[in-house]
């Protein structure tokens, strides 16, 4: 893979309600560590931090996961380097009813989430240094599907204010045109239909036109 020689121009970040919460920094629930250009494994990051019993709990995890990507073999999406798909799940499978109550529990323990206002002070100093370095700073707000349902009104508002503060400062792109149901695979994430239409809203958008 190649170095760039210099910064970039651009540098989009996104955002959405759980880029904000407590609970979401979770690695156990959420492996992040996974999505990296050189992903860190479970196994790496669990000798060093937890217990033998949490151990075989992921690594069960990681087995179900396995053979969910297996099944998964024959997408459309086939990239020819796998980065280009880390953190994106391609799907056809439309929201329904069905999906809400089958997931539901999922997000909520969110009703009782908390606004992490050091998260957003750390996403601040980051987009100072970046600023610091001539790279202009975007923001992407997600579009999420019955995210807000399972938010408190409290969490929403600082949620809506940090959103403000980053608009008085930088670009943020939000999407008006709300997506359908449809469009989304469950109750937070787009499917491939959804992404689609989001990604060719971005593109049309000027601040990532090129000169």
């Amino acid at each position: 893979m190649a170095i760039a020689s210099q910064n970039p121009k651009i540098i989009a970040l996104c955002i959405s309600p759980t880029t904000l919460s407590v609970l979401s920094d979770n690695f156990e629930t959420y492996p992040i560590h996974g999505y990296l250009a050189q992903p860190i494994s479970n196994q790496k990051i669990l000798v060093e931090t937890a217990s033998l019993k949490l151990y075989f709990e992921l690594l069960s995890k990681s087995v179900e996961k396995g053979i969910e990507n297996l099944k998964r073999v024959e997408s459309t999406l086939e990239p020819t380097e796998p980065i280009t798909q880390k953190g994106f799940y391609p799907s056809d499978e439309a929201y329904n009813d069905s999906i809400y109550d089958g997931t539901q529990d999922f997000y909520a323990p969110l009703r009782e989430d908390l606004f992490d206002a050091d998260k957003g002070l750390q996403i601040l100093d980051l987009t100072k240094s970046l600023a610091a370095q001539n790279i202009e700073i975007v923001f992407i707000e997600m579009p999420t599907n019955k995210l807000g349902e399972f938010l408190k009104p409290d969490f929403i508002q600082e949620y809506e204010n940090f959103l403000t503060e980053l608009a008085d400062r930088y670009s943020l792109v939000t999407f008006d045109n709300h997506l359908e149901e449809m469009h989304y695979r469950n109750i937070d994430h787009m499917n491939s239909a959804g992404a689609t239409i989001f990604s060719t809203y971005l593109a049309k958008q000027p601040v990532f036109s090129i000169e």
